[in-house]
């Protein structure tokens, strides 16, 4: 019989140590792995495209044919991608109608000129500005690049054309010569010459080494709108507001061909790179391809719903981009003349927006459409239609049952939060309802254009009074604390008091010189904040009617005020695009706030005093920390009723139809939606998890903590654990 052999004992504390080691190797990969997630995630961008809220000035094709690049008068730059249809960035700085976009021959660089009187450089793989060249004394209308990628050459409204560095930013040369501001701007093939159209009627072509006038174009019998260069070099083509196009012959400088076909201006043209063919975009809203060498017009594309104001054709000659005052770009395909593909707006202004008492729900106006938001989850509840036309005020009574709406159809409508009926319309104002507030949920008072002031009996839906005594539209109406005045702010620039059990006019205020567009009352009821057109914002006592102090800072209109509930501080939204917070005692300001990429239209504050609610004029509400300045939610909500909600690190929420709109890109390359990505950054309570993310990272910067829920599940590969 075998003797058994010894056991040996086994040392608890190196199994100890052993075990700690293999968990430590186990947290190290899992660690590794954790933070290869976090790279990759953070290298994806989401962005969610909402399209141009206002015309479309000039289009512009890259160099590789994949992308278009819009200017518009919403201050922007957008770059789409082609194929997709999806816009891919929005490119922000500029403070007026950006009016001309072109691309530097490498593909690598956007230029911009604005009427802000400002041309831009942009990198457009980081959307970054690099560059801004200043030096017209007016807005800039047209921009060109030398085919070597070193010049920029820009015309503008002050009648000059400058030669800028682009390496340098530093401004060459100007030429001076036009009598009327300078239209548009095109350089030889040959990078020596320039040729310009004014509105003075004629053409000049320039020497870019001396500036030098070399030759005069003359034949147009009203604006030179647009001109460009044949690829030989040889010919010019302009396009007029005298409705018609011309060839011109550099060398002779005389007409050779005249292309009849617009019914009104022509604002725009372009040539196919073979140089057979003209493209004509006009303000008859079409579109027309001309043979350049019969000059007879071989095809119109109608679809635009308002005039075009430029056009442009791929290197290919396979398609035409068309950019609009509709807002839309089109993307049309010459063989077949039909409209492939529209890059457009989806989304509309919110014009206001409050807060449900409880301070759980916003309700926002757009459109024709009444919102409801959740805003812990950043979800839309509800939608509330029945208005047939714009939305301008809305208001929630006292007790959070009801909202009140006033809008553009000149009525007025009481709608059930529940139900999200229409309850009753009041009808009697003659003009536009421009703002309504209901003090104590029985009466609603509203504000028109027909610049009345009227009562009305929530219950009966009969006006009960009428305010008389403003000459111009009455934008905004409140009432003191104690329910037995109405303050009212108008366009004919003054504030005004009125007795409500009367109907007198107490107490008139001036001291702003535009529009009045926003009133508030201070909770004791001794002050009203005003904001204006003027750019300021006032205090003034209601007492005695003096103006206590006045806040200046913005640099565009005021068009929304509110106070926050301690009583402290005033919020103001402006067009220039930023909120700000003022202390009321010292009149300083305190804050700004900044992330809107258009006007600001509405501010409202939680009751609590911890958030700024702002909606603006491309369909987002954005929620704000007033404590740390950073954005916590955003809300966009679409013309079709689908909607989605953003956080500023990159997670989303959507209605089912709405991930159309939600595209994550590395770079700019648009990544598909079977990506794992999409699934990783939805989140159904965006409200809940920016909460918690502010609280603990105020700072905004992710931690491997909040991916946990990512690994919870350990995903290893197992040849990755040593045991």
């Amino acid at each position: 019989m075998a003797k058994n052999l010894p056991t040996a004992k086994r040392n608890p504390t190196v199994a100890l140590k052993k075990a700690q080691s293999l968990i430590d190797i186990t947290n190290k990969l899992l660690a590794k792995k954790q933070n290869s997630l976090i790279e990759e995630e953070l290298k994806c961008r989401l962005y969610i495209g909402t399209g141009h809220s206002n015309c479309v000035n000039s289009v512009t094709i890259t160099p590789d044919g994949k992308s278009i690049v819009s200017g518009s008068s919403d201050e922007s730059i957008k770059l789409w991608n082609i194929e997709s249809g999806r816009e891919i960035r929005n490119f922000k700085g500029h403070s007026d109608s950006v009016n001309s976009v072109a691309i530097t021959p490498d593909g690598k660089s956007i230029v911009s000129g604005s009427s802000d009187k400002s041309i831009k450089l942009w990198n457009i793989e980081s959307g970054r500005e690099i560059r801004s060249f200043e030096g017209h004394s007016d807005g800039i209308t047209s921009l060109a690049i030398t085919p070597d990628g070193k010049y920029i050459v820009s015309g503008s409204n002050d009648t000059t054309i400058k030669l800028w560095d682009i390496e340098s930013g530093k401004e060459i040369r100007t030429f001076e010569g036009h009598n009327y501001g300078v239209n548009s701007v095109a350089i030889i093939p040959d990078g020596k010459y320039i040729v310009s159209g004014s509105i003075d009627t004629t053409i000049k072509l320039w020497d870019i080494e001396n500036s030098l006038e070399i030759k005069i174009f003359k034949g147009h019998s009203d604006s030179v709108n647009s001109v460009a260069i044949i690829p030989d070099g040889k010919y010019i083509i302009s396009g007029s507001t005298d409705k018609t196009i011309k060839l011109w012959d550099i060398e002779s400088g005389r007409e050779i061909r005249n292309f009849k076909g617009h019914s009104w201006d022509v604002n725009s043209v372009a040539i196919t790179l073979n140089g057979k063919y003209i493209v004509s975009g006009s303000r008859d809203n079409s579109i027309k391809l001309w043979d350049i060498e019969s000059g007879k017009e071989i095809g119109s594309f109608k679809g635009h719903s308002y005039m075009v104001n430029s056009v442009s054709v791929t290197l290919d000659g396979k398609y035409i981009v068309s950019g609009s005052v509709d807002t839309t770009i089109k993307l049309w395909g010459i063989e077949s003349g039909r409209e492939i593909r529209s890059f457009e707006k989806h989304s509309d202004w919110v014009n206001l927006i409050d807060i449900t008492p409880d301070g759980k729900q916003i309700v926002s106006g757009s459109d024709k459409i009444i919102k409801l938001w959740d805003i812990e989850s950043g979800r839309e509840i509800k939608s509330f239609e029945g208005h047939s036309n714009w939305v301008n005020s809305v208001t929630i009574t006292p007790d959070g049952k009801y909202i009140v709406s006033g809008s553009v159809d000149t009525t007025i409508k009481l709608w059930g939060i529940e139900s999200g009926k229409e309850i009753r319309s009041f009808e009697g104002q003659s003009g536009i309802v421009q703002s309504v507030t209901t003090p104590d949920g029985k009466y609603i008072i509203s504000g028109s254009v027909d610049t009345t002031i009227k009562l009305w009996g929530i219950e009966s839906g009969r006006e009960i009074r009428s305010f008389k005594g403003h000459s111009d539209s009455v934008n905004s109406v409140v009432t003191t604390p104690d329910r037995k005045y109405i303050i009212s702010g108008s366009v004919d620039t003054t504030i005004k008091l009125w007795d409500i059990e009367s109907g007198r006019e107490v107490r008139s205020f001036e001291g702003h010189r535009e529009a009045i567009t926003s009133v508030v009352v201070t909770q004791d009821g001794k002050y009203i904040v005003s904001g204006s057109w003027d750019d300021t914002i006032k205090l003034w006592d209601i007492e005695s009617g003096r103006e206590i102090k006045s806040f200046e800072g913005h640099s565009n209109w005021v068009n929304s005020v509110t106070i926050t509930p301690d009583g402290k501080y005033i919020v103001s939204g402006s067009s220039d695009k930023s909120i700000k917070l003022w202390d009321i005692k010292s009149g300083r300001e305190i804050k700004s706030f900044k992330g809107h990429s258009y006007m600001v239209n509405s501010v409202s504050v939680t009751l609590d005093g911890k958030y700024i609610v702002s909606g603006s004029s491309n369909n987002t509400i954005k929620l704000w920390d007033l404590e740390s300045d950073k954005e916590v939610l955003q809300l966009i909500g679409f013309k079709n009723g689908e909607w989605v909600s953003t956080t500023k690190d990159g997670y989303y929420n959507c209605s089912g139809d709405a991930m159309e709109y939600v595209s994550f890109f590395d770079g700019n390359r648009y990544i598909e939606p079977s990506h794992p990505i999409y699934k990783q950054r939805r989140k159904e309570n965006l409200g809940v998890k920016i909460g918690k993310i502010i609280e603990k990272y105020p700072n905004g910067v992710p931690n491997t903590k909040v991916f946990e829920d990512k690994i919870l599940d350990r995903n290893i590969d197992e040849d990755e654990i040593p045991f």
